[in-house]
């Protein structure tokens, strides 16, 4: 594989998703200490509340698939291939601004933040409708078990199909949502899981 070509490929759409991200974030502090305003993006809706609500837990497993893949002091790499390795490490660091972000706006609106689940525990379990894309944990515990090529094949697809999940939340909230803030954070997570999809493709192509 071109290792030249697949580093160039990451660094420019990482660069973006950073830049947008904190411009996403501080757009939300500067409308939250102005007030709100309907039609203004300073209001929310439900479908803004469903988004945070949903996204949290779903960047939540994203990370937890990512450290599989790239270790931990008390659990090594999983991932064999370099470039799975890295994609895994921009994932794991690209999560937790967005969560903070996120949480932020629910407690504002005195919304409900999902509570956080330990390791592999991060899969539904049933009951409450997940969303879209959400591993279950008897995947999650497929993915631990599994090594070499096969982990970096079994992450890439279920990590695309997650991407997919993603996509669909962030689609309905740049559709539906009124708060301005969200909906460019949704957009923005549109751009960075399309480049992110195209890539986690090619090296599933490169892995058959």
């Amino acid at each position: 594989m071109n290792s030249a070509r697949t580093c160039f490929r990451s660094v420019r759409p990482r660069f973006r998703h950073a830049v947008r991200t904190a411009a996403v974030a501080a757009a939300g502090v500067l409308l939250a200490a102005c007030g709100s305003g309907s039609g203004s993006g300073g209001g929310h809706n439900d479908a803004d509340v469903h988004f945070a609500q949903d996204m949290i837990p779903h960047h939540r497993q994203t990370m937890v698939m990512s450290e599989i893949a790239v270790g931990n002091a008390s659990s090594p790499a999983k991932a064999s291939a370099e470039e799975v390795r890295a994609l895994a490490e921009e994932l794991l660091q690209a999560q937790q601004p967005e969560i903070d972000t996120m949480t932020g706006w629910l407690e504002s609106w005195e919304e409900e933040v999902p509570p956080g689940m330990s390791g592999v525990d991060q899969g539904h379990h049933g009951g409450v409708a997940p969303a879209p894309g959400m591993m279950s944990q008897e995947r999650m515990e497929e993915l631990v078990a599994a090594t070499g090529d096969s982990f970096d094949t079994r992450f890439l697809t279920m990590m695309t199909e997650h991407h997919e999940g993603a996509l669909e939340i962030a689609r309905a909230e740049r559709d539906q949502g009124d708060y301005g803030p969200a909906r460019e954070l949704a957009q923005d997570i549109i751009d960075s899981r399309t480049d992110e999809l195209t890539r986690m493709r090619e090296l599933l192509e490169d892995l058959s």
